[in-house]
């Protein structure tokens, strides 16, 4: 695991500073060990993950802002008029104070919905922020780029 994630960091995303790729695996390791209950402080001696940010660093271990740019800027090309108008008027309210911060997409399958999302997550990821993509099914959960059953994901943030 920690070569992977060393190769990652620093052929892919450029990061080449070992405290960097050190506290990433801390991270994971303790996301891991959490999910069966477990923490890197039930094991005397072991280093612990960074406290500063462990939503951030816990829920992002595999995005790269570099890859997530590029992926976001080909999927933005492809949007229908439709989708763009979304996708912007979501970014938008991201971005910047607006009122509405609830936005209901809907269409019949294969409307582009998922395509819509997912390039919505990657263009938060390239932004540096964190995007958590959750939904309450499993199926839903893994068309979505890292996505995730919503109750587990509820049940890890109420621990902070």
């Amino acid at each position: 695991m920690s070569v992977d994630i060393k190769y990652k960091m620093t052929n892919i995303c450029k990061d080449t500073k070992e405290d960097s790729v050190t506290n990433r695996l801390l991270t994971v390791l303790e996301s891991q060990l959490r999910i069966h209950g477990k923490s890197l402080y039930d094991f005397p001696g072991m280093p612990h993950p960074p406290e500063e940010n462990p939503l951030d660093m816990t829920y992002e271990p595999n995005f790269c802002p570099a890859e997530q740019t590029q992926l976001a800027d080909k999927n933005v090309l492809m949007l229908i008029t439709d989708q763009r108008k979304v996708f912007q008027a979501i970014l938008d309210a991201i971005q910047t104070e607006t009122k509405q911060k609830i936005f209901f997409v809907y269409g019949p399958g294969g409307s582009g919905k998922t395509f819509l999302y997912n390039t919505l997550l990657a263009r938060v990821r390239s932004e540096h922020r964190v995007a958590l993509a959750m939904a309450p099914s499993g199926i839903a959960a893994e068309l979505l780029s890292g996505g995730g059953q919503l109750i587990p994901h509820l049940k890890y943030i109420s621990q902070y």
